[in-house]
């Protein structure tokens, strides 16, 4: 699908709305690469979020699915445009084990008013040495073990060619509403803030 996005300061836009979403903040998420129609984010492995196992819950799967697709599906939005997530199907194909999980998104339809998008999961392995990859910006990197970039199948791919230790541990398919931002909406505290 060739993609133009009608906002061109749109990496700024998806990193500082995920920067500043405090479930992702909570969660440990950071913002790779960022192209049109597409955006990486990686989750750290935390105990904290882990079941029985030590595999990473399967919740925090599909929420790290569902904002690397909404970031893709936000790429594509015009200035003053939000998108909200509707519907998720999320599809566990193996267990979520390693050093961190890398999630790949990518708009498949971008609509008006609904966009559906994708994202891929991938589990990173726990490598020894040091690696960072690159942010949206090109900056400091994910910092992650060395070998652990390789996490995807594209050999092309800008974290690496894929190593036959990685696994895609989900995929899913997320509907999102794109929805006009009312010009000065700031966000409401919580009722227990108060």
């Amino acid at each position: 699908m060739a993609v133009h996005p009608t906002n061109p300061d749109y990496v700024r836009f998806v990193t500082e709305t995920v920067l500043s979403m405090p479930a992702a903040a909570r969660l440990g998420f950071r913002v790779g690469r960022v192209a049109p129609g597409e955006a990486e984010l990686l989750q750290p492995w935390l105990h904290e979020l882990t079941q029985h196992d030590g595999h990473l819950q399967a919740g925090v799967l599909a929420s790290l699915a569902d904002l690397a697709a909404g970031c893709a599906a936000g790429t594509l939005l015009p200035v003053g445009w939000v998108n909200m997530t509707v519907d998720i199907t999320l599809k566990i194909l193996a267990p979520a084990s390693g050093a961190a999980f890398l999630a790949r998104g990518r708009a498949v339809n971008a609509g008006l008013t609904t966009t559906i998008a994708a994202a891929d999961v991938w589990c990173v392995p726990t490598t020894d040495g040091a690696t960072d990859l690159p942010t949206a910006h090109g900056g400091a990197g994910l910092g992650i073990g060395a070998g652990a970039a390789a996490s995807r199948s594209r050999a092309d791919d800008s974290f690496g060619p894929r190593e036959p230790a990685q696994t895609m541990c989900a995929t899913g398919l997320i509907t999102l509403r794109n929805i006009r931002r009312p010009p000065s909406r700031s966000p409401r505290p919580h009722p227990a803030d108060d």
